[in-house]
């Protein structure tokens, strides 16, 4: 007779019946990139997180964090990294809350005579 834990159990039936596979899911989870709001990407890789602990557990949070504040824009990623956050939904509210500030416009103005002296009758 042969005698399961739980979560061996649990791991055989999935496997059985799941729709995605162990390594289905770890693909799945390593593609996730924002591509749209923090939003959208937190749903993304929420679904994609539960995939993964199914068959992995023994992952911890700092392992989620790290993967979610790697798939986050380049823009926002940075933000977020700088305050280290400990737990996972402090990443998402740091991620969300970024999203929000609008960037700092990267348009340079060309200065010429002209502007000059329409600037100088101006003012």
């Amino acid at each position: 007779m042969l005698l399961l834990t739980w979560l061996q159990f649990c791991a055989l039936i999935t496997n059985r019946f799941g729709e995605v596979s162990s390594f289905d899911a770890m693909e799945q989870f390593q593609s996730p990139h924002q591509v749209s709001t923090v939003a959208q990407y937190i749903d993304q890789f929420e679904k994609s997180m539960v995939l993964l602990k199914k068959d992995n557990p023994y992952f911890e949070e700092p392992f989620f964090i790290a993967s979610f504040v790697r798939g986050l824009k380049q823009d926002i990623k940075h933000f977020v990294k700088c305050h280290q956050p400990k737990k996972l939904l402090d990443a998402y509210w740091y991620a969300r809350q970024l999203e929000q500030v609008e960037p700092p416009n990267k348009k340079t103005a060309v200065v010429t005579s002209t502007t000059k002296a329409t600037f100088q009758q101006e003012f």
